[in-house]
């Protein structure tokens, strides 16, 4: 079961934690004062959030800082290889426009008498 109040694991013959009674211990309720109490439901589960990176351990951040490496290298290396596929391929494009003919040389004109 759970605390009423704050929700931490309590026994089952339990309503209120130890550090609840010993704080509501401190504001006592006036005697014949009505007290409503609500029906016990079962509480949700509580998510556990995600360990921030300053909680990891030392190996945790070695293996994330390890991977983001070889991530980066492997996006650099396919950069470097698409620089010099397309360096290469200009190059055989200027090369190969020098060998074609200009356009409108290759006709000859007559302009004797």
């Amino acid at each position: 079961m759970r605390c009423m109040k704050c929700g931490r694991e309590i026994a089952d013959q339990h309503s209120f934690c130890e550090n609840c009674l010993t704080e509501m211990e401190k504001y006592p309720i006036k005697p014949n004062a009505t007290v409503h109490i609500p029906p016990r439901t079962e509480a949700p589960s509580v998510k556990k959030k995600p360990r921030k990176l300053r909680d990891a351990k030392t190996e945790d951040l070695l293996r994330r800082q390890k991977l983001v490496i070889r991530c980066l290298c492997a996006a650099l290396a396919v950069a470097v290889a698409a620089f010099v596929l397309t360096a290469g391929m200009l190059l055989q494009l200027m090369e190969s426009g020098k060998t074609l003919p200009n356009i409108g040389q290759n006709y000859g004109t007559s302009a004797e008498p």
